[in-house]
């Protein structure tokens, strides 16, 4: 790979035919004046704040004090002896200092299946129906679509209009609207979402905020990212690929790991005879430090026989690559998409009662820790009672909502009962409640009902599954990623 320092020297060699080229883009387009969209943890942090009200920054913190180690038993394979850990507090989240995040796409993910659980609960008594009702949080995403392009938007639209097919993982439609086209309808292309221009679109690979089952289809979660990039669509950029076809990225920090990573990865070392050329944002005095950083995007390049990187800024690129660009007004109609983004979170639970807002964020975190493997005890010194009135609304509501609670579609994982049931975190304390025998019929019955048989070691048998059998659920998994089978059998698998 070539280092380009794009302030420095004649860079004719970056130069491309629009009609043989791929813009790749993310979110580091969108969020100059006035577009103003989030980068990753602007939105996580959104959200975060939206599940968990006042103690969002107590999470924050508590994931960075723990990452290091999970990180470190991850990639070395076990737990090790480990450094002293760093204790952080809320001002740090507000600095930057505790800068780590779980995935985005993992919070919003939980977030929508705990939506997506109560929606389908019928609470027979009108204080539960109130307490416990849901909206969709992932519907306040459509306000991306409000979001007005930058120049980086209409830069790329010169491009497009000259022939070059653009790819983004943005759920915004400003490239579109640079382009003239407001209406930014949602069309299925290549069995992939996009936006249609004349004879050409704009590919939005993990979903555009302007579709109408936004809540379905739009890929902000880990399960509609797991399920990869469409056959079609992969075979559409091979061919481009395969004839000669330059790949610009552009604002894209290539961490998808469950869809564009594997695709990328699956490519064969410089495979193919184009260029591939990739934007590393930087400012001007900054470009040895960006030299000796850390790249996790270099697969990007790699199944191509020329390969930059291009450390500068997105105007140094443009100038670089390409000179048929027309004088643009940037318009502001004062709209800022992200506050109002940030505003309908907001007004999820806004509209509770106070009583009902703390219920609401004591159950996402109830979620988060569960998942995490991450103890209550760091949020909530009165959790087990704060359990214990939740149970008892669920338990005195109706002969049959317990039961409901425990056969709704979807992974059993997905609903709340298996967080009390089967918790990641083992607490003696939760244990010492008795919700678990409560529920270990209903329980039962929905091991008996989906055939999981390595769900009944982990929660009937209460014991590791034998390693034959978790090798063999594994390559099943990975079969049915694959092939993107989402019948309700692959999605218990994996």
């Amino acid at each position: 790979m070539e280092n380009v320092i794009l302030s420095e020297g004649n860079n004719e060699f970056l130069n491309i035919d629009p009609n043989k080229t791929i813009v790749w883009t993310g979110a580091g387009i969108s969020s100059d004046n006035p577009c103003n969209l989030p980068l990753g943890n602007g939105l996580t942090d959104a959200f975060l704040e939206a599940m968990l009200g006042d103690r969002w920054k107590d999470f924050v913190c508590v994931w960075n004090k723990y990452f290091p180690a999970i990180k470190s038993s991850v990639d070395d394979g076990g737990v090790k002896a480990r450094n002293a850990l760093v204790d952080y507090s809320p001002s740090d989240v507000d600095t930057g200092v505790a800068w780590q995040r779980p995935r985005l796409e993992y919070i919003i993910g939980e977030m929508d299946k705990i939506d997506k659980y109560f929606q389908g609960i019928t609470f027979e008594q009108d204080r539960n129906r109130s307490r416990y009702k849901r909206d969709s949080s992932i519907k306040t995403l459509k306000h991306f679509s409000e979001a007005q392009p930058c120049l980086n938007h209409y830069r790329i639209a010169d491009i497009a209009r000259s022939g070059a097919t653009v790819v983004t993982a943005n759920f915004d439609t400003c490239i579109e609207k640079a382009m003239g086209i407001n209406a930014c309808i949602c069309e299925n292309v290549d069995d992939t979402a996009a936006v249609v221009y004349e004879d050409r679109c704009v590919y939005h690979f993990h979903g555009v905020a302007t579709d109408k089952r936004i809540d379905k289809n739009l890929g902000a979660t880990i399960t509609n990212m797991s399920k990869g990039l469409s056959e079609q669509f992969t075979a559409k950029l091979k061919k481009c690929f395969e004839e000669g076809y330059d790949i610009v990225f552009i604002g894209y920090g290539g961490v998808d790991f469950f869809d564009v990573e594997p695709f990328f990865k699956s490519l064969s070392e410089c495979a193919y005879p184009g260029k591939a050329i990739y934007l590393h944002y930087c400012r001007k005095g900054d470009h040895d430090k960006a030299i000796h950083s850390q790249k996790n995007y270099e697969y990007l390049l790699e199944p191509f026989s020329k390969q930059y990187i291009c450390y500068g800024l997105p105007e140094e690129l443009f100038a670089a690559i390409w000179n048929g660009y027309d004088a643009h007004t940037l318009i502001d109609n004062g709209i800022n998409a992200f506050d109002n983004t940030k505003a309908a979170l907001h007004g999820l639970s806004a509209v509770m009662e106070d009583e009902n807002k703390e219920i609401y964020y004591f159950i996402n975190m109830l979620r988060l820790c569960s998942q995490l493997n991450i103890s209550l005890d760091f949020f909530y010194s009165d959790w087990t009672d704060r359990i214990v009135q939740i149970f008892n609304d669920w338990k005195g509501d109706g002969k049959e909502t317990i039961h409901d609670m425990t056969v709704v579609d979807g992974q059993k994982n997905d609903g709340i009962i298996e967080d009390l049931y089967s918790n990641n975190w083992e607490s003696k304390k939760l244990r010492n409640l008795g919700i678990g025998k409560e529920l270990t019929p209903f329980i039962s019955k929905w091991n008996v009902n989906h055939k999981t048989e390595l769900t009944r070691y982990n929660s009937i048998k209460k014991k590791a599954a034998p390693i034959n059998l978790v090798k063999r659920y594994v390559e099943m998994s990975c079969d049915n990623i694959r092939n993107s089978r989402n019948d309700e059998e692959s999605v218990d698998i994996n």
